[in-house]
């Protein structure tokens, strides 16, 4: 059920045909967390790729004029912080 929710959001971006759809689809897996679960930490570089199914995704990068800017997103949406 998972992997038809986001390859049914790939294909409203960016129409696949099913065996490249397959291709992108394929390695992708489930991570459940639990809430103000850190998934990266000030200073590691991100290695994955997120699709939330559920609840809120936060994310926030440090800048010199900015200190601190929050970037939300919402069910379903993709995110790479």
């Amino acid at each position: 059920m998972d992997e038809q929710k986001l390859q049914a959001f790939i294909q409203a971006i960016y129409p696949l045909n099913p065996i490249e759809l397959e291709e992108l689809t394929a390695n992708w897996k489930p991570l459940i967390v639990k809430r103000k679960t850190l998934l990266t930490t000030a200073g590691e570089t991100e290695k994955y790729l997120y699709f939330v199914l559920e609840g809120v995704q936060r994310a926030f990068f440090w800048a010199k004029i900015i200190r601190k800017q929050p970037s939300y997103s919402l069910i379903p949406h993709h995110s790479a912080v």
